[in-house]
């Protein structure tokens, strides 16, 4: 985050816990803090905040996320910074990135039952893409919309 900051981006930056430490480990579960950004809603459930200039905010919002895009592209991970591969092991695997959705209890029977013929189906594209750790977006993008609209 402290490269999106240096590229002009206004983000939240981390805060170090007395130990210098960005993360906390409790029970299993990373835990962060993070600075306030003072801003106002650009909007609500689809409906933007009338007390905006809509033109001026999401004009300003394009160029916030194309500084990210460039500055995402330039940045240099630390020697120790390793990227998880959002590939078919990291999905559908036996230990998946997001752990196992598909067991989620509040999806329907239908929508479980519908997912492994899908699963099933994409996993040997998948397995055959070459493991590269920035290729996560159109696979899970897929995903996304599956959950969205179904299988």
């Amino acid at each position: 985050m402290a490269a999106m900051v240096d590229a002009g981006l206004t983000l939240p930056c981390p805060i170090a816990q007395i130990n210098g430490s960005y993360f906390a480990q409790v029970e299993g579960i990373f835990i962060d803090a993070l600075t306030w950004v003072e801003a106002i809603p650009m909007g609500h459930h689809g409906v933007t905040n009338p007390l905006i200039d809509a033109r001026k905010a999401y004009h300003d919002l394009g160029i916030a996320m194309a500084k990210l895009h460039i500055a995402c592209d330039a940045w240099q991970p630390p020697a120790y910074f390793t990227r998880p591969a959002w590939n078919a092991q990291g999905l559908l695997g036996d230990a998946p990135l997001w752990h196992r959705f598909w067991e989620n209890p509040t999806l329907t029977t239908a929508r479980k039952t519908s997912f492994w013929p899908f699963a099933n189906k994409h996993w040997m594209i998948w397995s055959a893409m070459p493991l590269i750790t920035d290729l996560f977006m159109p696979i899970w993008y897929q995903i996304m919309c599956l959950f969205k609209t179904g299988w």
